[in-house]
């Protein structure tokens, strides 16, 4: 049995403002920021059709069960937040308490997860109760031949939003799954599709001195949720390295927009300065 480094009620103070559907996306966050190609949402309910969980599931790399306390641990120093150059910074990890915020909706919740080490797989699960968050239980591993992952399975009696979830995940998601076309969403098994929130979308690709380069610009019809409109900067892989607000945000003229931009010349450039981006938006 393992500890946190910071009390329950004082957890349960910084866990009181996420609604039911913020949680959800943090959990959904957690999945793709292990490189999850896709996540599910899934409703679970009883013989008398009531819901008694919520499953949040992903095809990611799994928590490997050596790296426990660098996860549970660190509560508000969540090592996604280190920046590191050519590492992809869509991780939205902040303050390493997403995975807690089932505080306010549910009374426990379970992680069962599979990783890979040294080209075998294993699976254990983690437990973690409302009653006392800074308290979390490992189970002991074993080898398994299950595809890697991890499902978060939260207990609570509240009926899924539906409607109100579907519209505040496309509004979360929108920029992330127009850039990742790869990546995929689902909500009892339906997907996720964004496209209604796109109001206009212009790809530019060229290329100069062996430098290759696409500007993906997309505008939205309405404000995202907490996502600025912003520069993204990405490199060959398609990793972006780097991202900062556009200078037409908060300008009341209600202009929601993204901008991708993917070269070969970030692959080993410095972001350490910001850039001189002014230029770079032309759609308006």
């Amino acid at each position: 049995m393992e500890r946190t480094e910071l009390t329950s009620e004082g957890l349960k103070n910084a866990l009181k403002k996420y609604t039911i559907e913020e949680a959800i996306v943090e959990y959904i966050w957690n999945g793709f920021d292990a490189g999850a190609t896709s996540v599910y949402v899934e409703e679970i309910k009883n013989n008398l059709e009531g819901t008694y969980a919520i499953k949040i599931f992903d095809n990611g790399c799994g928590i490997n069960r050596n790296e426990l306390d660098k996860k549970f641990k660190p509560i508000f120093q969540s090592e996604k937040k280190e920046y590191k150059q050519n590492i992809d910074i869509n991780i939205k990890g902040q303050k390493g308490v997403g995975r807690l915020s089932f505080f306010n909706i549910a009374q426990s919740a379970l992680w069962e997860t599979v990783y890979m080490l040294e080209g075998k797989k294993y699976k254990y699960t983690i437990g973690v109760n409302a009653s006392d968050l800074i308290q979390y239980i490992p189970s002991q591993e074993e080898e398994t031949t299950e595809s890697c992952g991890t499902a978060v399975t939260i207990y609570t009696n509240s009926i899924l939003p539906y409607d109100n979830l579907i519209s505040f995940i496309k509004k979360e998601y929108a920029w992330f799954l127009q850039l990742y076309k790869d990546k995929a969403l689902y909500i009892n098994n339906s997907k996720i599709d964004c496209s209604e929130l796109l109001f206009e979308e212009k790809i530019e690709s060229n290329s100069f001195n062996g430098i290759s380069y696409q500007i993906q610009i997309c505008v939205w019809k309405n404000k995202l949720n907490d996502e600025y409109s912003k520069y993204y900067f990405l490199n060959s892989e398609e990793k972006v390295v780097f991202k900062e607000n556009t200078t037409l945000n908060n300008k009341g003229d209600n202009f929601y927009h993204s901008v991708f931009v993917k070269s070969n010349l970030f692959n080993d450039f410095s972001f350490d300065s910001p850039l001189p981006s002014n230029n770079l938006l032309s759609l308006k």
